[in-house]
C-alpha cells in the first residue's frame, strides 16, 4: 500500500488493515521521497538533507503512523524510496514482494486537474502485476 501522509492514504490504510486482518494477509507499506520539487530544483537541497537523512525521516513518519493506525494482529513491513517515480516504485515493490493487491486511496481532483496527465493510480493499474483495489476519497468519508 503506497502513503503519502494524507488523510486519504490514511483511511485507505485502514481499509487495508481490514482486508489483511480477515484474510490473514500482511501490508507493505512503501512511500518515494521525491529528491526534487514541483519547479524541477532538487527539493532535499532546499531543505539541506541528504538522501539519507530524507530515508530516516521518513521512515520514521511511516512507522509512526503504521504503528498508531496497524494493530499488532497484522504482520507490516515498510519500504522507503528516494527519488524514484512514484508509480514506477508501486509496481516494483509489488513485483518483488510477490503482492497479491495494491490498496490505493485516491484523491478526489476534479477532472481539470488531471487533465493533459495521467493520475497515479490509473497508471499504477496498467501496469501492475496484481489486482489493484483504487478506493475512492468518497467511500472513506
Amino acid at each position: 500500500m503506497p502513503i503519502d501522509f494524507t488523510e486519504t492514504a490514511r483511511r485507505a490504510l485502514q481499509f487495508a488493515v481490514a482486508l489483511a486482518a480477515h484474510s490473514g494477509g500482511k501490508i507493505t507499506l512503501f512511500y518515494v521521497a521525491r529528491t526534487r520539487g514541483a519547479d524541477g530544483t532538487k527539493s532535499t537541497m532546499r531543505l539541506s538533507f541528504t538522501q539519507e537523512e530524507t530515508r530516516s525521516l521518513v521512515e520514521q513518519l511511516v512507522e509512526v503512523m503504521a504503528h498508531g493506525d496497524i494493530p499488532r494482529s497484522v504482520e507490516f513491513r515498510t519500504l522507503v524510496k528516494i527519488g524514484c517515480p512514484d508509480t514506477e516504485f508501486i509496481v516494483r515493490a509489488a513485483r518483488s514482494s510477490n503482492s497479491d493487491l495494491i490498496v490505493m486511496g485516491t484523491h478526489g481532483y476534479s477532472w481539470w486537474r488531471h487533465l493533459g496527465r495521467t493520475a497515479a493510480t490509473e497508471r499504477v493499474v496498467r501496469t501492475a502485476p496484481c489486482a489493484v483495489l483504487s478506493v475512492p476519497e468518497q467511500i472513506l468519508t
